[in-house]
């Protein structure tokens, strides 16, 4: 009998009870299938990346701590003691930093899609809308931020895009839950084999999770899994000795690992056991899984550790730091000199001492100040070239500059900009592709999993909502049902994501003119030629192609849609409108014409009866002059 027959026969109470049974085999089966994975090799591989960054990451808490003021540890306070020096802290490396940030924050960028064949740029256009629309759900420019500041202290920086059925989410990864290949060479991490994310979760939050496994997570308190002490992956510990396991506060390390076997797969684990291991259920553009993690470092050295500009400030820091203390020091203290070996026997080196240090203070006699202008001098120029090799890290003063001075034009600035970050223009340059990467991945999750109907909104000109729907099916205008593809006999479908193919790339908006709105100016007086040539049509295209207006595709369909959008009547009724205008245009222009020429004229005849009055003005005269000589003669 089949199941279908039994069902028949079968009580709601039976069918439930059957259903819940086959859930439970269900469950235990997978219990058992997870279970059976060995998770040695995968701890193998967060030891292989505690192993192989430990030196790196030590330094990158050290920049992290230089960032934040933290600059003097025991040893240095304790030589400061010693020398009588006071505490002295100039911190430029935060303002540099935060200089490079404040740039980022201000270059805000727009992904722009482009057609890899000529039929596809309204494609193309729905996409960069697309990825426009998951970037502001996703508030993708503040996370930028945060993972340049990881970036350019640290040296490293990543981010996920996932999806939860729905939305396409972009979540940053600090960089002290970033686990890596440390044998990757390259600076986006394309070579690495295993890319993870190491998280400190509480027992019951992770009972939650995984309640099929409930009963097995305290086991992971109670077993020694080697020491990993490696305080960069501690989440604000209190000097644990374990790095799996945290038995005071009953918190458990996960990790969700993305490693490369025969494919990309997917394995979430702890120190005891494996708690879910399937191929990465995230596709690339070839339908192959693939890692959904995105990374960059700011530089890369020959053993494949990675820093940030911090580190190689580091040294001009603590110099700056050390002749600021010496330089208070000399400004502060007063050396003296014994001028009379005859002292008064009450007076000792002690009071002339005390007295020196004293503003008001009254030197024995017998004793005088040594002049130390040339250790301040010395020391001050010190201090001033440690500044100045620090400074030079930084953007320049035409970067940071005032950019609403009036007296330079858009481009002008640019060219500033561009020349004072031209030292960090390869690490920004990495930045950038990150950016392009992340949107790269949003694009593949859009394809994958937006497959049915769905309207995104998208800010466009004039901060007016822009609404488009993606996988649309298309309808008769005229029947109201769906049309069919005669060749497939399938449902067509308007703006399938899934069929497109794009090249993507990000694009920075600058807050200031550019080149192309400069250039638009300048061809802005040539527009009215233009429409008298070509009409107002022409010259209107034009211009529209010359601007930098975003959706410039609304305009145009708002212009067809009041011309009759296709029907051929309406488009004729346009044209004849358009060539009366023109027409109209035309005889304007003659009528123009012809009162100029008449006021030239009109001109004329008042120029030659003026010359002609003057002609008979001086005729008059030569009878007059002659009359009178005829009377004297």
């Amino acid at each position: 009998m089949t199941d279908t027959m039994m069902a028949e026969y079968m009580s709601p109470e039976d069918m439930a009870l059957m259903q819940a049974e086959a859930e439970a085999a269900a469950l235990e089966a997978e219990r058992a299938r997870l279970a059976s994975i060995d998770v040695k090799p995968m701890r193998r591989m967060v030891d292989d990346f505690r192993d192989g960054t430990d030196v790196a990451r030590q330094r990158a808490e050290m920049c992290r701590d230089y960032f934040d003021d933290k600059q003097l540890d025991t040893k240095k306070l304790a030589a400061l003691r010693r020398a009588r020096q006071p505490q002295i802290i100039r911190n430029e490396i935060k303002p540099a930093i935060n200089g490079v940030l404040g740039i980022l924050t201000q270059a805000k960028v727009d992904p722009r899609a482009y057609p890899r064949n000529p039929t596809d740029e309204d494609a193309a256009d729905v996409a960069s809308k697309t990825l426009r629309y998951i970037g502001d759900q996703n508030r993708l420019h503040k996370k930028k931020i945060d993972c340049a500041e990881n970036y350019l202290i640290e040296g490293a920086t990543g981010a996920v895009v996932e999806c939860d059925g729905e939305n396409i989410l972009i979540n940053r990864i600090r960089y002290e839950e970033l686990i890596y290949d440390p044998r990757s060479r390259e600076a986006d991490f394309s070579d690495a084999r295993y890319m993870g994310i190491g998280k400190w979760l509480a027992e019951d939050d992770l009972a939650k999770l995984y309640p099929m496994f409930a009963q097995d997570l305290p086991l992971v308190y109670s077993s020694n899994w080697g020491d990993m002490s490696l305080t960069t992956m501690q989440d604000r510990p209190d000097n644990l000795a374990e790095c799996w396991a945290d038995t005071k506060k009953r918190r458990i390390f996960v990790v969700e690992m993305y490693h490369r076997e025969d494919e990309w797969m997917r394995t979430v684990f702890y120190a005891a056991g494996v708690l879910d291991q399937t191929p990465s259920p995230y596709l690339d553009d070839y339908q192959n899984p693939c890692n959904p993690i995105v990374a960059s470092s700011c530089n890369v050295n020959r053993e494949n550790e990675r820093y940030g500009l911090v580190a190689s400030m580091l040294s001009q820091q603590d110099e700056l730091n050390a002749y600021a203390s010496r330089l208070l020091h000399l400004t502060n203290s007063r050396q003296l000199q014994v001028t009379d070996p005859n002292l008064p026997p009450d007076v000792d080196a002690d009071t002339a001492r005390k007295e020196a240090a004293r503003a008001d203070g009254l030197l024995p006699t017998g004793y005088s100040i040594v002049p130390t202008s040339d250790l301040t001098a010395g020391a001050s120029a010190m201090m001033q070239d440690a500044r100045q090799a620090l400074v030079r890290q930084a953007p320049t003063p035409a970067v940071l500059a005032d950019a609403s001075a009036s007296s330079q034009s858009g481009r002008s600035r640019l060219v500033l900009q561009q020349a004072g970050m031209t030292e960090i223009a390869r690490c920004l340059g990495r930045l950038e592709d990150f950016e392009t990467s992340i949107y790269h991945q949003c694009w593949m999750r859009a394809r994958q999993f937006w497959q049915e109907p769905k309207f995104i909104r998208v800010t466009g000109m004039e901060g007016k909502a822009d609404f488009v729907q993606l996988n649309a099916p298309e309808v008769d205008p005229q029947t109201g049902q769906p049309v069919v593809d005669p060749s497939t006999q399938q449902m067509k479908i308007t703006n399938k994501l899934a069929d497109w193919d794009i090249d993507i790339e990000v694009q920075t908006v600058p807050d200031t003119a550019n080149l192309q709105a400069e250039q638009f100016e300048a061809m802005a007086p040539m527009f009215p030629g233009l429409q008298q040539a070509f009409g107002p049509e022409v010259a209107f295209n034009v211009a529209l192609a010359l601007s930098s207006m975003p959706d410039k595709q609304e305009v145009k369909d708002i212009i067809k849609e009041s011309q009759g959008g296709d029907d051929p009547q309406a488009q004729q009724m346009a044209q004849m409108q358009q060539q009366m205008q023109q027409m109209q245009t035309e005889l304007g222009m003659r009528a123009a014409q012809a009162d100029i020429a008449e006021t030239e004229s009109k001109t004329a005849l008042n120029v030659a009866k003026a010359n002609q009055a003057e002609a008979d003005v001086v005729v008059k005269a030569a009878d007059m002059q002659a009359r009178d000589m005829g009377l004297m003669g």
